[in-house]
C-alpha cells in the first residue's frame, strides 16, 4: 500500500479549507485530450489517516468554480 503524501500549495494546488485533521484541496490536472486545457479535482485529505476522498471533478471550460454547496455538504 502506498501512503498518501499531504498536498502542498503551489501553482497547480490550492487549499480551500484546512482543519486540524482535514484539508480540502483543489488541484489542476492536465489532460492531453482537452488540448491545452485542464480538469479540476476537489478532494479531501485526512491528515492522520493519510486517506483521500474525491469530492468533485470538473472541466474548467464548463464550469467556472467548484461547487461550494457540495463541499459544505461533504463537511457536514
Amino acid at each position: 500500500m502506498i501512503a498518501a503524501v499531504p498536498p502542498t500549495p503551489s501553482r497547480r494546488v490550492s487549499l480551500l479549507t484546512q482543519t486540524e485533521s482535514l484539508l480540502i484541496v483543489k488541484a489542476r490536472l492536465a489532460c492531453r485530450f482537452l488540448r491545452n486545457s485542464s480538469l479540476r479535482v476537489i478532494f479531501a485529505y485526512f491528515i492522520h489517516e493519510r486517506r483521500v476522498d474525491f469530492i468533485e471533478l470538473y472541466f474548467k471550460g464548463d464550469k467556472e468554480r467548484e461547487d461550494g454547496a457540495r463541499i459544505n455538504r461533504y463537511l457536514r
